[in-house]
C-alpha cells in the first residue's frame, strides 16, 4: 500500500512537473506576444504622431499662404483706393463704391449702366 502511494505521489509529482512546464511555456510565448505587440504599439503610436505633425505642418503652411494672399489682397485694394481717390472727387465711382453694391447683391444704377 505504501508503494502504491509513493507510486501516486511520483506520477502526481510528474503529471504537476508537466503541467508547470507547459504553463512556463505558455507564458514565455505570452510574453514574447505582449513584447511584438508593445514593438508594435510604440512603431503604430510613432508613425501617427508623425501623420499628425505633418498635417499640423501642412495646414500652418496652408493658412501662412491665405493670410499672406489676403494681406496682398488688401495691399493691392488699398493702392487702387490711393490711385482712384482722385477720380472720387470728380464725381466718378470708385471700385469701392462699384463694388459694394455687389457684394451687398443690391443692383445699383451706376453699375447697371457700365455693364448695359
Amino acid at each position: 500500500m505504501r508503494d502504491q502511494l509513493e507510486k501516486a505521489q511520483h506520477n502526481m509529482d510528474a503529471k504537476l512537473d508537466q503541467i508547470g512546464s507547459r504553463m512556463e511555456e505558455h507564458l514565455r510565448g505570452v510574453r514574447d506576444q505582449m513584447g511584438q505587440l508593445r514593438e508594435y504599439m510604440d512603431r503604430h503610436g510613432e508613425y501617427m504622431k508623425q501623420g499628425l505633425d505633418s498635417f499640423r505642418e501642412e495646414t500652418n503652411r496652408n493658412f501662412e499662404t491665405a493670410e499672406a494672399e489676403m494681406q496682398a489682397q488688401k495691399n493691392d485694394m488699398e493702392i487702387l483706393e490711393e490711385r482712384t481717390a482722385g477720380i472720387a472727387r470728380s464725381g466718378v465711382p470708385t471700385s469701392r463704391t462699384l463694388l459694394r453694391p455687389l457684394l451687398n447683391n443690391k443692383p445699383s444704377s451706376k453699375i447697371s449702366c457700365l455693364f448695359f
